[in-house]
């Protein structure tokens, strides 16, 4: 909020100046609209006068996908007619990120801005907006939005002149029923499903009463679960999955969509899929995602915009229609491990506009992505500069996946980009130095592995981008205020632990376990933030945690030593570089005294000793990481991209070391883990 407000004050310093360059030049006076002084020169038509020049305002509600790709397209749709940013357009964005205080004061800001025009992405942002505007002081013009009728803002009907008249747009309802009837395809038999929806939404209501019309007619039971605020997303899946559905509906709700990762945990939990009302969800692992193609809705929307803003659309003469470019998603990975039968048949696959195979390999038909990606500087080879704090196996996972993305980006090395790749060797000093050496060179970017070296990359403030990985918390950090209010030049992908996630593993393995162990890291921020936050996981399950600290490595084997003489049930070790370099001798101890041996990164499951692991996808998080360094490199400013976490975890069980812990596997986390070894390699 702070940073619009700013922008703002910038632009009336900005206006000063040039009312006062105009009025020498000219010799009379005018008002002035607020603009930035370089998008406001006016260019000349082919017929030699000074070409209008218009001020946009969009507004999205929060950081998604399909709204992210509908401003895209909103963009676009502007320029195909004629509106052009930098010759005769100036666009500003706005992004309240889900919070609606912030919102409300957007659009505030927008009123009084002396835009031409403001268009709108989303229900909440056309409602905030709508009901701010009402005296019809701008011209509005809104897309993706579910109901634009039941929406409260004055739209009565889908003939020209039932709605405001500075108010124009397009409804795209979600393809409830079809997602629906293909359900019932894909699993026959299915009975119960399961849903959850903030009864403050209009959309979301909307959304509600049409699956529950389409359920009945299938006699399938509909169960919902309401909640007011992403916090409650996660215990209302889980309500549900324990009431005995058998798939999620998810879909046109922004509450829930801004927070689905909670639903999609509780899905894989109880091994039952999801089928969403948004094409881009089976990238998370959704089994079936359907919806509007929203790059072309949003330009559809701009091309509206762009219409009303030349005079080619008439307000008195336009009709409110629904616009549903429909896209098909498949995920064919999301069958393994469901507890029904569910299956795709082959005539479905091929209509698919998305489809992501047993392997997990992503295939979009039709064509390229709907969004525009703009291509590499020509002729630049990007110096990307890696720093880790340590050498560990998540390191090691994480490099593997950032190499194996970088090849399917297109990414090509010595070419495109040039790493460079440096390992403090656990030594802070050496961090710092490795740091000021990539400062030194004039990095493109440098790219930070573990707490410590973004900590000091906060210290240096380099003049480079900053991006930030292996870090659970980039708050504590001192990388930002929140996700999406963070220092300028830094973003990242954070790998904070999947605490209640392991609760869950440890409780099924050990239902009787009452105390559980782990080594931390008192000088190592990253540590003890992972042991407060497994302590408190555990808390929340009626079970105590037992800690030793270490500081340095030659400490750990007779920590780890005592620890396992406590009356423990187990050792679940919490992330951190210490303890993560170290893990092998805790594995030790763990096997010579049969105590269970919990982790929280795969490789330690795999071959590191420990029977199990509730991981985040390392080599996701370097897949993640890459695509975040093509982002930067094609052009988008760091500052406003928010941070983000791994955007896949991992149940990793090795029955051998199970074995030889002493630990028995149930059947039922032996059915739903991601991988079951049965060796050391």
């Amino acid at each position: 909020m702070a940073a619009h407000q700013d922008r703002m004050a910038g632009s009336v310093e900005v206006c000063k100046r040039l009312f006062l360059g105009v009025a020498l030049i000219v010799g009379a006076a005018a008002v002035l609209l607020l603009s930035d002084l370089r998008q406001r020169q006016a260019t000349k038509d082919a017929g030699g006068g000074a070409e209008k020049q218009y001020r946009v305002a969009i507004f999205q509600i929060a950081s998604r996908q399909i709204l992210d790709d509908s401003v895209q397209g909103t963009i676009d749709g502007l320029a195909e007619e004629g509106l052009v940013q930098g010759r005769n357009l100036s666009v500003t964005r706005f992004n309240a990120e889900g919070d609606m205080v912030t919102a409300n004061a957007i659009v505030q800001n927008i009123l009084q801005g002396n835009f031409d025009l403001v268009a709108t992405v989303s229900t909440p942002s056309l409602q905030t907006m709508a009901n701010a505007n009402r005296a019809g002081k701008l011209r509005h013009v809104f897309s993706v939005v579910t109901a634009p009728y039941g929406s409260g803002v004055g739209i009565t009907g889908d003939k020209p002149g039932e709605h405001p008249e500075h108010l124009l747009g397009m409804g795209t309802f979600q393809p409830v029923r079809q997602v629906v009837q293909l359900a019932r395809e894909l699993y026959p038999d299915l009975k119960v499903a399961g849903t959850i929806i903030n009864p403050g939404e209009a959309c979301s209501q909307a959304c509600l009463a049409m699956a529950q019309d389409e359920c009945g007619k299938l006699g399938i039971d509909l169960l919902v679960a309401q909640v007011e605020n992403s916090s409650g997303i996660y215990e209302a899946a889980s309500s549900l999955a324990a009431r005995g559905i058998e798939a999620f509906f998810i879909g046109g709700d922004n509450t829930v969509e801004t927070s689905v990762e909670s639903v999609f945990k509780a899905a894989v939990a109880a091994r039952i899929p999801i089928l969403a009302y948004a094409p881009d969800h089976v990238d998370a692992g959704a089994l079936v995602g359907m919806g509007a193609n929203y790059y072309e809705v949003g330009k559809a929307g701009g091309k509206l915009a762009g219409g009303v803003l030349t005079g080619r659309v008439k307000s008195s003469e336009y009709a409110i229609r629904d616009l549903m470019p429909r896209k098909l998603a498949l995920n064919q990975q999301a069958l393994a491990g469901l507890k029904a039968p569910w299956r795709i048949a082959p005539e479905l696959l091929a209509q698919a506009d998305i489809l992501i195979d047993e392997q997990g390999h992503k295939t979009v038909r039709g064509g390229a992505a709907p969004v525009s990606t703009p291509a590499l500087p020509a002729g630049k080879t990007w110096q990307l500069h890696m720093v880790s704090y340590s050498q560990s196996m998540m390191v090691e996972q994480w490099m593997r996946g950032f190499a194996d993305a970088c090849e399917k980006l297109g990414l090509r090395a010595g070419e495109d980009y040039q790493l460079t790749y440096r390992n403090a060797q656990g030594d802070m000093a050496t961090a710092n130095m490795m740091i000021d050496a990539a400062i030194d060179s004039q990095a493109d970017i440098l790219m930070t592995l573990t707490t410590p070296t973004l900590q000091a990359a906060v210290r240096k403030k380099p003049p480079m981008p900053v991006l930030f990985g292996l870090t659970a918390n980039p708050l504590l950090a001192g990388a930002g205020k929140s996700d999406s209010e963070h220092l300028p030049g830094f973003t990242g992908i954070s790998t904070m632990s999947d605490y209640e996630g392991m609760v869950v593993v440890i409780r099924e393995c050990l239902p009787n376990a009452r105390k559980i162990g782990t080594l931390y890291n008192p000088s190592e921020d990253n540590s003890v933030f992972n042991m407060e936050q497994m302590k408190e996981a555990l808390a929340k399950a009626g079970l105590s945690m037992v800690t030793r600290a270490t500081n340095e490595a030659t400490e750990v084997p007779a920590a780890a030593l005592a620890l396992a003489g406590e009356d423990i049930d187990a050792i679940c070790q919490v992330a951190g570089n210490l303890h993560d370099s170290s893990f092998p001798a805790i594995a030790q101890v763990a096997r010579q005294l049969r105590k269970p041996l919990f982790a929280f990164v795969s490789g330690q499951a795999l071959t590191g000793g420990a029977a199990i692991a509730v991981a985040r996808d390392y080599e996701q998080g370097g897949r993640d990481h890459a695509a975040l360094a093509l982002r930067v490199m094609r052009g988008e400013n760091p500052t406003a991209i928010p941070f983000a976490a791994i955007s896949r975890t991992l149940i990793i069980v090795n029955t051998t070391h199970a074995a030889e812990l002493g630990l028995a596997l149930p059947p039922s986390l032996l059915q739903r883990a991601d991988q079951v070894v049965d060796g050391k390699n």
